[in-house]
């Protein structure tokens, strides 16, 4: 190797021929690797009982549909069967507009009517039912008192009624020296639900017992019974569900309740 002006070193032919070799060399062994490379890839490729990806079937033209859902107003009700269209079209686009009660849905020919099979099939008028509460009153030299209170059960839904007064409870005064009320309500509270074959039922009374003076404001004691069952759906005949007896007082309630199917 000879040394050139400024102190290059030039390199000679026969070192030059070395490097050529050495580089080529290199070459060599870089193709032999990238051809085994090549060759395990296809050998896998061709591996018997491995699992090929084939290519997703070609989706035919798609349609818009908009369902209007007639028996399935509500709002979680809706959601359902929107969500039961996504699982079963899981390609086509759906969507769910609450107010309007419909549901929209864009898919191929083939998945609208699946989505009408479905809809269908979720979209039935739900049993009511009308349920008769009676609640008897009964107190020490009075002759006992009944009264009826009916009210239509829809399969699923909560349903309540209330009978009585507000009354009102002193919670403060404002800085014009004027009191402020709360008020609470006082009387019988129904409420049930259908659920199947079965009625959950919970029934509460309350009354004011008296006022007691509290900073100068009389504030009312109120006595609370509550009553909560689930049994069976009584069809055709009546069910006593329990008693209530009113705290502080003689006062004794019995409550019964029978079911009628209306639809």
């Amino acid at each position: 190797m000879a040394q050139g002006a400024g102190g290059a070193q030039l390199i000679g032919a026969s070192e030059m021929k070395k490097l050529t070799n050495r580089l080529r060399q290199r070459a060599s062994w870089l193709a032999v690797m990238l051809g085994v490379l090549l060759l395990a890839v296809d050998l896998y490729a061709q591996t018997p009982g491995r699992p090929e990806r084939s290519a997703p079937p070609p989706r035919g033209p798609q349609i818009f549909h908009i369902f209007y859902l007639t028996h399935m107003t509500q709002q979680n009700e809706q959601n359902d069967v929107a969500t039961e269209l996504r699982n079963m079209l899981p390609l086509a686009k759906v969507y769910c507009v609450a107010h309007q009660a419909a549901i929209s849905v864009l898919g191929t020919s083939d998945e609208i009517a699946l989505a009408t099979e479905i809809v269908t099939a979720l979209d039935r008028p739900q049993k009511a039912y009308r349920l008769t509460y009676t609640v008897t009153e009964t107190s020490p030299g009075k002759p006992a008192e009944a009264q009826h209170f009916a009210l239509i059960a829809v399969d699923g839904q909560k349903l309540s009624l209330k009978q009585g007064s507000r009354v009102p409870i002193a919670t403060g005064t404002s800085s014009g020296n004027n009191t402020n009320f709360q008020y609470v309500d006082v009387g019988l509270k129904i409420e049930a639900t259908v659920e199947g074959t079965t009625l959950r039922s919970s029934i509460e009374q309350s009354s004011v017992a008296q006022e007691k003076p509290i900073e100068g404001v009389q504030e009312p004691i109120i006595r609370q019974a509550t009553l909560q069952d689930a049994s069976p759906l009584p069809l055709g005949s009546p069910v006593v569900l329990g008693s209530l007896d009113i705290p502080g007082s003689a006062q004794h309630l019995e409550v019964s309740v029978s079911a009628e199917r209306v639809k």
